[in-house]
């Protein structure tokens, strides 16, 4: 025959109607100290909170990743520039997708962080007027900042301080899919470079 034996100072926190509900149980014997510590152990068990630790986060930044470095617009000309640095693999082509009130009029020109102008031409999607690919003659090396030149850019009346999104993705040498740059934001009157 096995006995268990019950302390009855016990050091866990239950509250007084739990005690007060199962004190004269423990009292009555053997038997109900079995039953007793069957259901202090699942109780227990049941209730236990298991504490949450918070753990911090770290972003990792790889710098030789592609990216949007800056935008810029020339009032005078009426010219949209998007620099972008090309990470660790030659750029071949960039799609852009203007919002639906802007308008490219001229062409593109491509320049490298040294002067070099690149030749580059615009083509656009048969079903989709604000969506156009940027082709270069020539790769972009990798690790090299590229300022692309949307000339002649005509919006439909914006109002004053508003902004235009462009959304950008770059085709690289070795993959198979467009790599997302971000979205370069241009404001459209009273603003400088954003």
């Amino acid at each position: 025959m096995v006995s268990i034996i019950v302390n009855s100072n016990y050091s866990y926190a239950l509250s007084s109607r739990f005690w007060l509900f199962w004190q004269p149980f423990i009292e009555n014997g053997a038997r109900s100290q079995l039953i007793y510590s069957t259901v202090l152990t699942l109780a227990a068990a049941t209730t236990t909170v298991v504490p949450t630790v918070a753990q911090a986060q770290t972003v990792n930044y790889d710098a030789s990743a592609p990216r949007i470095v800056s935008t810029d617009i020339d009032r005078n000309d009426d010219n949209h520039s998007i620099t972008l640095y090309t990470g660790a693999r030659p750029l071949t082509y960039v799609r852009v997708t203007t919002p639906d009130d802007v308008e490219i009029q001229e062409g593109v020109q491509a320049t490298t962080e040294g002067g070099r102008e690149i030749e580059a031409a615009i083509f656009r999607g048969l079903r989709e007027d604000d969506r156009f690919i940027v082709a270069f003659a020539q790769p972009i090396p990798a690790r090299t900042s590229v300022e692309i030149t949307f000339q002649e850019v005509e919006p439909t009346i914006p109002d004053v301080g508003a902004f235009f999104n462009y959304e950008v993705a770059g085709k690289h040498l070795g993959l198979e899919r467009l790599i997302p740059y971000g979205v370069a934001r241009f404001q459209a009157a009273g603003g400088g470079r954003s």
